[in-house]
């Protein structure tokens, strides 16, 4: 399991403020990494630099409690996943759509139910711009480790089982690195990173 730390004396402060820009900057332009080489790029380190210094603000371990400060709607930014770039993005339906691709991917987490939706909007051609919902269940384990168990996959009226989609294997399992109001920062299985920003609720 990678190092947590602990974010709560990172809250508002000047260091954070300041990497947290630089690293938004970073990703401003490239739609969350997931056109990047699967095996990576000279960008994709200087993204890792960044968010490895927000990372290490703080001292300690991440400590999820009852995952009150998770329950938020959070936007990806940035992921380093071979998955997600291999598939242009979390469940590939854009391929379905003249001139589709993912535009947007958001995950929001209800504490008070244990549920919660990711949200992958697509940009199409036409203008239109259909949204792939996946509803999950979460738990914490440990202190720090998000696990999904993914339920249903659902665009319009079409619902698959989404524990057997194998482009969301990207976006099950999360070990938190750093989390305040405003940023959170998760590690894969495998070191890969995701970087996510507070958002707006997706309707």
């Amino acid at each position: 399991m990678f190092e947590t730390k602990d974010t709560s004396a990172a809250v508002d402060s000047e260091d954070f403020d300041e990497a947290f820009e630089e690293a938004c900057e970073l990703v401003r332009d490239i739609r969350m990494g997931i056109e990047f080489d699967e095996d990576g790029c000279e960008q994709d380190d200087e993204i890792e630099e960044v968010l490895e210094e927000i990372e290490e603000l703080s001292t300690g371990e991440v400590n999820l409690g009852s995952g009150e400060q998770l329950a938020e709607s959070w936007a990806l930014l940035y992921t380093s996943s071979s998955i997600a770039r291999y598939h242009r993005g979390m469940s590939s339906l854009h391929k379905n759509f003249p001139g589709g691709r993912c535009e947007h991917i958001t995950l929001t987490i209800n504490e008070q139910d244990g549920f919660g939706e990711l949200v992958e909007t697509i940009n199409t051609l036409g203008g239109l711009k259909p949204k792939v919902r996946v509803n999950f269940s979460w738990d914490i384990k440990g202190t720090n480790r998000v696990v999904l168990q993914l339920d249903r996959l659902k665009l319009g009226p079409t619902s698959f089982y989404a524990d057997s989609w194998k482009p969301l294997r990207a976006f099950t399992t999360f070990d938190v690195t750093f989390i305040n109001s405003q940023a959170l920062v998760c590690r894969g299985a495998t070191g890969q990173l995701y970087f996510w920003k507070r958002a707006e609720k997706v309707e």
